[in-house]
Formats: structure tokens, sequence, C-alpha cells
């Protein structure tokens, strides 16, 4: 049985009923315990103290979903409590954060799963695929950008103890880098150009493959990934947050060629689920420790400089 710790916008409108459905029980409420009221959907939640999901004998996992900057603590009581975790991105802040909650999940023998579910989506496997065999031909240059509108002033993405914007949104840009092989060197401030502050960042680097990458809270909606080489490009739309319920496309084009773009559609896919389902099977294979640790390790090494970074230079 799964249970909640904390109550998110994306436990209540993405994450919830794939836990009930998991459970069995997808009539009934989900056990969140957090320290805040859930009055979006309260039919959809039993609310109790986090103390009583940890402590309850039935709940084997539970799903994290405290803000950022409680990441760390929330998984370490789950697995002191001997559950399997998993967690909304990112699992933590720091590194040295992500080597305790590995050593800690290896002594107990648990499982920490990481909740990034857009590289689950078919559409974005398929990119990675077609990405890797133009690699093999010819430079290719990364461009990336997820911005959103300004949320209200208490929003976790405005406070430096959750890691701010760039642990939210880019927590995927770095991510969507890493696994295209741009390499963390690449991506550390004194190889490349990195600004950040509390509200944006931007990054440029050099090497093969290149890439460049801008994400801010308080500008217009835009949620692309494109691979630019000499002979084509390659453009997704909603690339972090594909819908589930919409078909998606990946968009080719041809350079120096008088066709047409040619759109490849993928049917509705919900990545939430199929993340979930890999983590779940991690679980049933019993293996242990931190699913897919090394690249997290790099992932948060580089978010972890750009967060400390960004708010001493928004300071």
């Amino acid at each position: 049985m799964i249970g909640a710790i904390g109550y998110s916008e994306y436990l209540v409108r993405r994450t919830a009923s794939l836990l009930r459905n998991i459970n069995g029980t997808p009539r009934e409420p989900l056990l969140v315990g957090t320290d805040h009221s859930a009055t979006s959907i309260d039919t959809d939640f039993i609310t109790t103290t986090k103390k009583e999901v940890l402590e309850n004998k039935k709940i084997h996992i539970v799903y994290v979903s405290s803000a950022t900057g409680n990441h760390y603590q929330d998984c370490v009581a789950a697995l002191d409590h001997g559950k399997h975790v998993l967690v909304e991105k990112p699992i933590c802040l720091g590194v040295k954060e992500l080597m305790k909650i590995e050593a800690i999940a290896q002594r107990h023998n648990l499982i920490v799963a990481e909740c990034l579910s857009y590289s689950f989506h078919p559409r974005w496997r398929h990119m990675l695929s077609e990405f890797n065999m133009y690699y093999q031909q010819e430079n290719v240059h990364l461009r990336a950008v997820f911005t959103i509108p300004h949320r209200s002033a208490d929003d976790f993405r405005y406070r430096p103890e959750h890691g701010g914007i760039a642990a939210d949104l880019g927590t995927y840009i770095i991510d969507s880098f890493l696994q295209a092989g741009i390499k963390q060197s690449q991506l550390e401030s004194s190889s490349g150009i990195i600004d950040a502050d509390s509200h944006s960042g931007y990054i440029r680097t050099g090497g093969e493959p290149s890439g460049e990458a801008h994400w801010a809270i308080g500008e217009i909606y835009q949620n692309t990934f494109t691979v630019i080489g000499k002979s084509f490009q390659m453009n997704l739309k909603r690339a972090f947050s594909p819908p589930v319920d919409q078909a998606t496309t990946l968009t080719t084009t041809r350079v120096n060629n008088n066709s047409d773009p040619t759109e490849l559609e993928f049917s509705p896919c919900n990545a939430t689920q199929l993340c979930l389902d890999n983590a779940l099977n991690e679980i049933r294979s019993h293996r242990i420790g931190v699913v897919g640790a090394p690249r997290i390790r790099r992932r948060i090494g580089i978010m972890e400089r750009i967060i400390r970074e960004g708010f001493v230079a928004y300071e």
C-alpha cells in the first residue's frame, strides 16, 4: 500500500489518482500525512500527520510530495521506518544529502525512486534515439526553454530553502542535457556560461554536443526542447510536461530541402504512470538504493552550485 507525505499541486492534479489505482482502491481516499489541510479535493484524501503515515504497518511505500527543501528529511524518515520511497523531483538539494539517502536505502535494503517523468514518455525516448543517430554524423546543438508566469508570493519556487526556480524548472533543463550527452564538465561554470538568480537561469556550453538553455518564473509559458544540426532540426513542444490526454508530435525539418516538415505523432500517454511503473518494477526486482543515482548525482552537483550562486547574486 502507498501513502503520501506532503500535499503538492502535482499530487492533487496528476499523481493521487494513479496512487489510488496502484493501491487497488481507485474510489477510496489516499492517506496523506501533511502539516497543511487538504482543501482542494477533500473527498480524494484522508489527511493525517506524517507520523501516522510513517507508522502505518499497511503502508510499504511512501510518496514524498512535500516542498522541495523538505524532500531530504522526509525521504530519510520514510526509509528509517522501513518504507520504499517515491519522491517528486528533485530528490534533494545537495550531493551530500543524496549520498546519505543512498547509504540509508542500502542499509535498509530499500528503493528510492525520483519521479521526474518526462523522460519516460515514448516521444522523448524516440527523440533521444534519433538524436544519437544524427550525432554520429554531424555536430549538434541543443536548445531548451522552460518558463512560467509568476505565481502567488508565497509559492515555494521563490524561496531559497526550497532551491527556488532552479530546483524546479532548472532540474528539467540540466537533466535533459545530461541525457543528451552533454558532460558535467561542460555545464560547470568554468567551462561554459552560467548566469542565474532567484527568478531565472541561463546556460551556454561549448563542446560536442553544445547547448543553450533558459528557465524562468515571471515570463510567458514556454516549454520546448530543440535539436539543431547542419542538415536537420527536431522540435518538441511541451517537452517537459507532455499532456496525458492528447497526442504529441516530434517535428523534424530538413535543412536545404524543399519538403515540408515531418510530424511523427505519438498516442496520448501518461508519463507519470510510466515513471511510477518503473519505480514499482525496481521494488519488485529487489534492487536497493537510489534508482539512477549516477546521473542524479551529476545533476544535483550542477544544480547545487547554481542554486547557491543564484541566490547569492540575487541578494
